[in-house]
């Protein structure tokens, strides 16, 4: 293939993945979760007074619903929100654009790694309409600039060896080193998963180019992957907090498991022989087991079974029907013909399970697993490669054109449906659309009363008023840690842990959960449902009984 011809396909495919990613980015995926809202606001606070919503300047952790989570995304979002204000496309775009970015940088790292020029192609068109990476890439989820961040250092870590292989000083080097380190750091701290998966890839990555070979510059680059991830999981002010939170060994579900185990053998089974099968540590590895394997099964890739299912889309699988049976094929024709590239993709392929392997939340993951995308559209890309390579010979080739662009068309076509049009209104509730059309119509009803109670039962409602600016800032950073507590108050709206409260003070607007039962005193206001309808909030506003 001629240079030319690869940068206009190139070039073309770039433009087809950036659109993709931008199109209708403010509708889907449908609404501003909680955690999406949190970094927008945070954004617009750190942007108006330099303080994030807890009043700290220019943190490095935000003070999440769970944990703390990085901030960068609310540092990206910044100049977005300067533009476009406190919108959703403000805060989706910065990450629109890194999961973008990111394409560039498989495609980089593909070259880099000597694959040939139609595969490298075929693999990335495959990514651009790729409905994982699609999907992942237009909500704001931290994953994507890590993975975006980490790709970057494994490039920095290739051009570091290629350098070093004309035998460059040490001096020379530096520039590179502290890139690969920069973007190493920023990749781990962005997002847990790549504390486990980037210094693996980078050891797998020092094996590829024979780093013994190289000691001293091989040294160099394991002690600064080493440092850097030691660092950012046990000193950082979040790091740790978040492996313990999420952590396979502090789960007490496998404690109950055992000791349920226990109980039930203890009367007929001798003790050595008990505590020898019914133990921490066997029930940790079925589980870990279970963890890791669940990643590689047809339901995980076909049939919408991941987890975080707010970025889960109806019916649409991570990957299309037809990619599953070319991963197959595609790891078998490699493995047969170029032996020791299949057992690099491979080993890169089984590394990336690991960080949702050690998790007790949300198995299988689509996010956790991310780093997954690359090695199975390698696979896929190397099966379409292949077949091509014997169809293209015969007089299969124009009807296998037709035919493959038609399955190609209807699974694409399916996937923008269930995004666009399916995904707002089935099974709503994990996207707080609920939360976000309470505010908007508190804003609209809300102001002749002189309190408003909300009962909280999704998350932290209290962002979305913030977002709508019926709280106002300065009482949102001066709150902190008062709202932590089960109830709490921001100027005349008081939030209830009780999801069904109801008081009987005048003037007061209640929103209480749909679900509860409102005694006859109360008049019915009005309701904030999810897009399809149903649940949601119900306002009601106490009505004093005439003597």
């Amino acid at each position: 293939m001629k240079a030319k011809t690869e940068l206009t396909l190139v070039c073309f495919i770039f433009l087809l993945a950036f659109f993709t990613r931008i199109f209708a980015l403010s509708s889907s995926p449908p609404a501003l979760h909680n955690d999406e809202a949190s970094f927008l606001y945070n954004a617009q606070a750190l942007l108006q007074t330099g303080k994030d919503e807890d009043g700290r300047s220019w943190p490095l952790y935000l003070n999440s619903y769970i944990d703390p989570k990085p901030a960068l995304i609310s540092y990206l979002q910044i100049p977005f929100v300067a533009i476009l204000g406190t919108t959703t496309t403000a805060a989706r775009l910065p990450l629109a654009i890194c999961g973008f970015m990111s394409l560039i940088l498989v495609y980089i790292l593909l070259k880099q790694l000597e694959t040939k020029k139609s595969l490298r192609l075929i693999c990335l068109f495959m990514l651009s309409l790729s409905p994982w990476h699609t999907t992942i890439s237009r909500g704001t989820q931290e994953v994507i600039i890590s993975f975006t961040l980490g790709l970057a250092s494994l490039i920095f870590l290739n051009i570091l060896w290629k350098k070093n292989k004309s035998h460059v000083s040490i001096k020379k080097l530096l520039p590179t080193l502290f890139a690969f380190f920069v973007s190493f750091f920023l990749a781990s701290y962005t997002y847990h998963s790549a504390k486990i998966v980037l210094p693996l890839l980078v050891i797998l990555l020092l094996i590829k180019h024979q780093a013994w070979q190289r000691k001293k510059i091989a040294s160099l680059i394991i002690i600064i992957t080493i440092f850097s991830t030691l660092g950012l999981t046990f000193l950082s002010p979040g790091g740790l907090k978040r492996a313990q939170a999420v952590s396979i060994f502090s789960d007490e579900a496998i404690l109950a498991v055992v000791t349920e185990q226990l109980n039930t053998a203890t009367p007929f089974t001798p003790p050595l022989i008990l505590r020898t099968f019914f133990n921490k540590l066997v029930r940790a590895g079925i589980t870990l087991y279970q963890n890791y394997t669940s990643h590689f099964t047809a339901q995980f890739f076909l049939f919408s079974v991941d987890e975080p299912t707010r970025y889960n889309i109806p019916f649409q699988g991570l990957l299309y029907f037809f990619e599953l049976p070319l991963l197959i094929i595609g790891i078998l024709l490699s493995y047969k013909k170029h032996h020791k590239t299949a057992l690099f993709w491979l080993s890169w392929l089984f590394i990336a399970p690991l960080p949702a392997t050690l998790t007790n939340q949300e198995i299988p993951s689509n996010i956790r697993a991310f780093w997954l995308i690359v090695p199975i559209y390698y696979f896929v890309a190397f099966a379409v490669w292949q077949i091509w390579q014997q169809i293209k010979k015969t007089s299969l080739k124009t009807p296998a054109i037709g035919m493959s662009i038609l399955i190609y068309l209807w699974h694409i076509a399916f996937f923008w449906h269930q995004s666009l049009f399916f995904w707002p209104v089935y099974q709503p509730w994990d996207r707080n659309y609920a939360d976000q059309n309470m505010a908007a119509k508190i804003d609209q009803v809300g102001e002749g009363y002189k309190k408003i109670v909300i009962s909280r039962f999704s998350g932290q409602p209290y962002i979305y008023l913030a977002l709508e600016n019926l709280i106002s800032l300065p009482d949102l950073q001066n709150s902190y840690p008062q709202r932590l507590q089960t109830d709490y108050q921001f100027g005349k709206f008081q939030f209830k842990g009780d999801k069904c409260y109801l008081g009987t003070e005048e003037n007061t607007l209640y929103a209480v959960e749909v679900t509860c039962d409102v005694p006859a005193e109360y008049k019915k206001i009005g309701r904030a449902s999810h897009k399809d309808g149903n649940g949601g909030y119900l306002f009601v506003e106490y009505q004093k009984k005439n003597n």
